[in-house]
Formats: C-alpha cells, sequence, structure tokens
C-alpha cells in the first residue's frame, strides 16, 4: 500500500495491485530461463576445467612415454624396478588416481585412463608390485577383482575411486 501511495504522489495512475497474471508469469518464466541458463554455463564452465587439466596430464604421459627406455619398447621383463622411469611413470598414474578421487577426472576419461594404468601393470608383474607397494591410490586400483576383466571388457564397470552420487557428476560435469 505504501508503495501506491508514493507513486500517486508523483502523479503515477498506475495501480500495481492491478499487475495481470500473465505479466507475473512471464516474468516468472523468464527467471527460470536465466536461472537454467546459468546453471548450464556453470557445467560448461566446469565441464572445460576438467579438460584443460586433463589435457595436461596426457601431455605429462606423452612426453614421460616417449622418453620410456627401450625396454619398454619390447616385450622383455623389467630388470630393475626402482629406476626412475618406473617412478615417474607410478608417480603420474597415481596422480591419475588421486584426481579423480577428487572429482576432477570426467568419467569418460577415467574409464579410459583406469584401463590403461592397469593394462600397463599388469603387463611387467614387477610395475604392479612397485605400485601396490609404494603407491597408495594405485593399491586401490590394481586390487579391484574386476580390473583384469575390464581390460579386455569394456562392458565390465572399471574401480572407481570417486564415490560422488551421479547429480552430483553431472551438476560438478564429470559426466558425458
Amino acid at each position: 500500500m505504501i508503495a501506491v501511495e508514493s507513486a500517486d504522489r508523483f502523479g503515477s495512475s498506475w495501480d500495481w495491485g492491478t499487475v495481470p497474471e500473465w505479466v507475473t508469469a512471464a516474468f516468472t518464466g523468464m527467471a527460470l530461463i536465466a536461472v537454467l541458463a546459468a546453471v548450464s554455463q556453470l557445467r560448461i564452465h566446469n565441464r572445460q576445467l576438467h579438460r584443460e587439466l586433463e589435457n595436461q596430464y596426457l601431455q605429462r604421459f606423452w612426453g614421460l612415454w616417449d622418453a620410456r627406455p627401450e625396454k619398454f619398447k619390447r616385450t622383455d621383463r623389467i630388470k630393475h624396478a626402482g629406476s626412475v622411469w618406473i617412478r615417474d611413470y607410478l608417480t603420474l598414474s597415481n596422480d591419475q588416481v588421486e584426481l579423480r578421487e577428487l572429482g576432477r577426472v570426467t568419467d569418460g576419461t577415467w574409464n579410459f585412463w583406469a584401463r590403461d594404468i592397469a593394462s600397463f601393470c599388469f603387463d611387467y608383474p614387477e610395475l604392479a608390485e612397485e605400485a601396490r607397494k609404494n603407491y597408495a591410490a594405485l593399491r586401490g586400483l590394481l586390487s579391484d577383482p574386476q580390473i583384469k576383466r575390464a581390460i579386455s571388457d569394456r562392458s565390465v564397470k572399471v574401480y572407481d575411486p570417486l564415490k560422488w552420487s551421479r547429480f552430483e557428476r553431472w551438476r560438478q560435469g564429470l559426466l558425458g
């Protein structure tokens, strides 16, 4: 009532009590569209941040992969499990598992990374042994009873250290 009285004092003839319902509905609809657009933009932004981080780790992997010793390019067994390259590879892999646990890696990328990490470690049992012994995050991945099947069968669900609900993963831009 105060708003109507003060508006009348300045010569306005608008009656604020007679705003048509369709105007209220239209503004409510526009507000809802604005909120949905903001949520969509936030998800897109989060997804882009995840992709940038994943790309940094991919660059780090390829740099390490290109510098791998000859014995990893052949099918020979690893002679010395404590080499610098092995430590660097296992540290990178451990970091990747920890990033997933923190919710910084998308579902699709994690499915790819987990299978590749496990596959490489199982190709070289000495590497898997070193990983289980000295890298806590890798221990969970390599101890999963389904992981060996998941390497060859993409329909098998792979170990996932991220314990978020599907909705939370969607909200954070991790799905897809």
